[in-house]
């Protein structure tokens, strides 16, 4: 558990995510330097569009990085995975290979 800059930095040279959970809440980000918006969060148990972090959220130490990270398509949503309304290429490209690992290890 940790601060979320310190989690975003060990997420960054470790190629995985960053998570927070938090009453029935889990929010996961993958820090880039880009414009993408790729987050995922669920909300006791369904998925949400977006996440307006909390200043509880910001100064949280129980940040974790975790291989956790999944786009799933929402069921009425034809425009693109959850939280992700545009994906620059580069990020696209890391996130198969984080999904690709994920799936190599269950």
């Amino acid at each position: 558990m940790m601060k979320i800059s310190e989690a975003a930095k060990l997420a960054n040279e470790s190629g995985l995510a960053i998570m927070l959970k938090r009453d029935g809440m889990i929010i996961r980000l993958l820090p880039t330097n880009t414009t993408s918006s790729i987050i995922e969060s669920v909300g006791n148990g369904k998925h949400l569009v977006y996440w307006e972090p909390t200043l509880a959220d910001l100064i949280s130490n129980q940040w974790e990085v975790t291989d956790e990270f999944r786009l799933e398509p929402l069921p009425n949503d034809s425009a693109g995975p959850v939280g992700v309304p545009a994906i620059l290429p580069e990020d696209y490209k890391r996130i198969q290979k984080l999904e690709r690992e994920w799936y190599k290890t269950r």
